[in-house]
């Protein structure tokens, strides 16, 4: 009998009996009518009153027609122009469970305004009735789809064309979709095609062999703060379970690096690897070990032992923790190996829970908590696209 719900670690998924299969599908299919049901709601709302946050496109693509894709043009830019742009593919989390592109709809329009990016929202089937690697083969024949087309169709209108620069090609995910973004790096088919140059993980799954009871462990808890980010419980921490086996078939490699970045070779992800994390995540831990084994730093043991961050509350809300040399929140490593330049960032967004950025303001129930978390969104969002920009795209 396997509890996912106690601490340690596993080497592959476990077989469940039938009345633990049985309990967790419930659950887990339970969930995921809930969340489609308040999401068809949302977009219905969203059809009868378009708000400022609407993609400039959508499309679908035959290989995949019922995962459309969003599109966000910056604001200003001329749709029958040949200008090229440079482009984030954004994949959306939700536990590899529920979820959906439209969820990002405000990041991205931010996003692309801010910063004069095309920014691409993907889209992948989830669990518990597509499990891995569907998710992850859908999004490699989407971007496949996407390049051909970009390459060899000059009959498309020059207002249905993407004006993808190339050579300025970065891929970012939230919590499983940054998994499943560092799982497409690695694919043959996208290093020959779609050649990301940089992948932003933010909050990331990385290492699915450690159990969800484990993971609780191992971050700092301030239960000074009211609200949300003062819950003695982590977020995900209830969920967790559930989410692993929806997504993970029975014998699977816990420790495949398309499933499990953690252990993805260096060589595999693309020049440049920004990990963003969130202090008050239960995912923090992992993303910390994966940032410093690529950046060149100690890592740190796979074990409680130590928590990212600090223990109390920073000194300062709204504001991000750089410059001050405290490598806890914030470190960069770039140097040349064999003749190409590499970059990793480690950026920890402090006294952030787990999608800070994107939960409702009724989740924080804090109002101060409501203004920190868009207040460090927008600052980070900064620091993400001044590094591509300066850093990975410098001529």
């Amino acid at each position: 009998m396997t509890d996912l719900a106690a601490p340690g670690e596993l080497a592959v998924q476990p077989h469940f009996s039938f009345f633990q299969a049985l309990r967790h599908g419930a659950i887990a299919w339970s969930v995921k009518g809930l969340v489609n049901s308040m999401l068809t709601f949302r977009q219905l709302s969203q059809w009868w009153n378009k708000g400022p946050n609407v993609p400039d496109m959508v499309k679908t693509y035959p290989c995949r027609p019922s995962l459309p894709i969003r599109i966000f043009f910056p604001k200003g830019y001329e749709r029958n122009s040949n200008t090229k742009l440079p482009t984030l593919f954004m994949v959306h989390g939700g536990g590899f469970l529920v979820g959906d592109p439209s969820d990002d709809d405000l990041v991205n329009r931010r996003f692309a305004d801010t910063h004069g990016f095309l920014v691409i929202e993907l889209n992948y089937r989830k669990g518990p009735g597509s499990p891995f690697p569907v998710g992850l083969r859908d999004l490699e024949a989407i971007l496949i789809a996407l390049y051909s087309d970009l390459n060899a169709r000059e009959d498309i209108p020059a207002t249905e064309r993407l004006p993808i620069d190339q050579g300025r090609v970065a891929i970012s995910g939230f919590s499983a979709g940054a998994c499943i973004a560092l799982g497409a790096c690695q694919l043959p088919s996208i290093q020959e095609k779609v050649r990301f140059s940089a992948v932003i993980p933010v909050y990331p799954v990385v290492d699915q062999s450690i159990k969800p009871g484990e993971r609780a462990l191992r971050r700092h808890y301030k239960t000074t703060f009211p609200g949300l980010r003062g819950n003695p419980t982590d977020l995900l921490a209830r969920l967790s379970p559930y989410f692993v086996w929806s997504y993970l078939p029975y014998g699977q490699d816990l420790r495949d690096p398309l499933l499990s970045p953690a252990y993805a070779a260096r060589e595999e992800l693309p020049r440049g690897v920004f990990v963003v994390g969130a202090e008050l995540d239960q995912l923090c831990h992992e993303g910390w070990r994966l940032a410093c084994r690529l950046g060149g730093k100690r890592v740190p043991p796979d074990s409680a032992e130590e928590k990212p961050g600090q223990e109390m509350p920073a000194a300062e809300a709204g504001k991000l923790i750089m410059g001050n040399g405290d490598e806890r929140f914030y470190w960069e490593n770039d140097e040349e190996v064999q003749g190409v330049k590499k970059s990793v960032r480690w950026l920890l967004i402090p006294d952030a829970v787990h999608g800070f950025n994107l939960i409702p303001p009724s989740m924080h129930a804090d109002p101060g908590a409501v203004e920190d978390a868009k207040s460090k969104a927008i600052a980070y969002e900064k620091v993400v696209a001044e590094w591509l920009v300066n850093v990975i795209w410098k001529k």
